[in-house]
């Protein structure tokens, strides 16, 4: 059944098993009108995504990590940058041991933890220039974006260059994570459940729009 101006989140997992894998299929983003608006668009996500997350309690909590993953990057790249290129998100999936932090921003996130852990998750539309690489007969040049070289020579990205996309940090229930990005930090408190938070922005020359799942304190953009 549709409903207008939602977007749904299609999960098709195996029946009878539950008890040491879940796979899953995700199918994101039908929506009969298109939305242009960064709250519109950060909503959905917020909304069926927590949907998604709901559907798989009693999963394995790196399943659900990874179901998560699967469905934010389609939402991203499938549905929210064809709707609006400048549009990025980063996303907090928490329980009350740790939380993991993915960045689909166009620019780099500082992960600071109340554990004293911190975390660099680099843009994954950030251009590589640092000179030819190569690795077993692939090589690359400047000017392919990291998101790229992931796709297409992830054994580079992983072995070669180490950067990454997706970190995880402890954090127990009542701990504060921050995220810096761009100098504008973006304050999480970890629940006493599962949960999910994220942070979408639009960035074009020198305008920074900011759609936030939870109020933001002093110094956050």
């Amino acid at each position: 059944m549709k409903k207008r101006g939602q977007i749904y989140i299609l999960v098709a997992l195996i029946i009878g098993i539950v008890v040491f894998l879940v796979v899953s299929r995700t199918n994101i983003f039908i929506q009969e009108e298109l939305a242009t608006d960064i709250e519109a668009i950060g909503e959905n996500y917020f909304i069926e995504s927590n949907k998604l997350i709901n559907s798989l309690i009693g999963a394995k909590r790196e399943n659900i990590s990874d179901i998560l993953s699967q469905a934010t990057t389609e939402f991203v790249y499938q549905y929210a940058k064809t709707r609006d290129p400048q549009f990025g998100l980063v996303y907090v999936f928490t329980n009350q041991e740790d939380a993991v932090i993915e960045n689909f921003l166009n620019s780099r996130v500082i992960i600071e933890a109340q554990s004293g852990e911190r975390e660099v998750l680099t843009s994954p539309e950030a251009e590589y220039e640092l000179g030819t690489i190569e690795l077993g007969g692939a090589k690359i040049g400047q000017g392919y974006t990291y998101r790229q070289i992931q796709t297409e020579f992830p054994d580079l990205f992983d072995q070669v260059l180490k950067e990454k996309f997706k970190g995880e940090v402890n954090a127990k229930q009542g701990d504060q994570i921050i995220l810096d990005v761009d100098g504008a930090q973006y304050y999480f408190i970890v629940g006493d459940t599962v949960e999910l938070n994220a942070v979408a922005r639009r960035t074009e020359g020198d305008q920074i729009q900011v759609f936030q799942t939870r109020d933001k304190k002093d110094g956050a953009a």
